[in-house]
């Protein structure tokens, strides 16, 4: 089995490299990929409450989601974690 080194640069996960270059990239780059990310986000936070009506109705389909597909998204996070990384680093100096 495969042992995963937190502290070894080659190693680690998805989660923890995303930690260690959001601290270490240019500043002006990470702040710009989170305001692109949380656009995104309200963007289809209101697309969802345009669609259901009321925030308890938007609030109780979400929770029902993470409960129940939680390894899917556990999947994508790692994927979002993959990609954020590479979109920062592609623009960093």
């Amino acid at each position: 089995m495969l042992k995963v080194d937190e502290n070894d640069p080659f190693f680690g996960s998805p989660r923890s490299k995303f930690f260690d270059v959001l601290l270490h990239a240019n500043r002006s780059v990470v702040e710009h990929e989170f305001d692109v990310f949380l656009d995104r986000y309200l963007a289809l936070e209101t697309l969802l409450n345009e669609r259901l009506g009321d925030d308890e109705s938007l609030e109780s389909l979400v929770h029902t989601f993470r409960y129940t597909r939680q390894d899917e998204l556990e999947a994508g996070k790692t994927d979002l974690y993959i990609t954020l990384v590479g979109d920062i680093l592609t623009q960093n100096e």
